[in-house]
């Protein structure tokens, strides 16, 4: 019983933690160029072609502290010369990021991030992939409650059984 009750408790924390989001979402690049340290997240993970959101941490270099008064420019180059040129804006979840939601087509796509704050200037390139489909994706947490059902459930009898046996012998 107690085993079943692990097992059970393992599969949720581990469905928990895959479902878990992070502030900006999956790091793609991080530099130190110039006065600045500037890091590029996009988010969901893995990207889906549609709406995504491409977030940008700017850092001081020297102390690590957040910028919060830098201008974020995203630029964006994706297949078949697909441009597109963004003011990234304080991030709703998180106002340590700047952040935009863009639209992205299938293919390889590199983010560029221009930081400017007074004299200094920087610019961070991260590429990334982003996939055709989210079907797979949305529907493998349903398809997957079947065979755990079944699993706890046999894990279940088994149990039952043995603690029979043991009782009767």
């Amino acid at each position: 019983m107690r085993r079943t009750l692990a097992l059970s408790a393992a599969l949720l924390v581990w469905a928990a933690a895959r479902t878990a989001f992070a502030d900006g979402g999956r790091l793609r690049a991080s530099e130190d160029v110039g006065a600045f340290r500037v890091a590029i997240f996009t988010a969901p993970e893995p990207v889906f072609a549609g709406r995504a959101d491409v977030s940008v941490l700017v850092q001081d270099r020297a102390s690590g502290e957040a910028v919060l008064d830098a201008d974020v420019t995203l630029e964006l180059l994706g297949p078949g010369g697909a441009q597109s040129v963004v003011t990234a804006g304080r991030h709703a979840r998180n106002r340590l990021f700047y952040g935009a939601q863009v639209e992205l087509a299938p293919g390889a796509w590199i983010a560029a991030a221009r930081v400017r704050r007074g004299a200094s200037e920087a610019v961070v390139r991260a590429s990334f992939e982003v996939r055709d489909s989210r079907r797979a994706a949305v529907a493998w947490p349903y398809l997957s409650i079947p065979p755990c059902a079944v699993v706890l459930y046999a894990a279940n009898r088994g149990l039952r059984n043995r603690e029979r046996k043991r009782r009767s012998g």
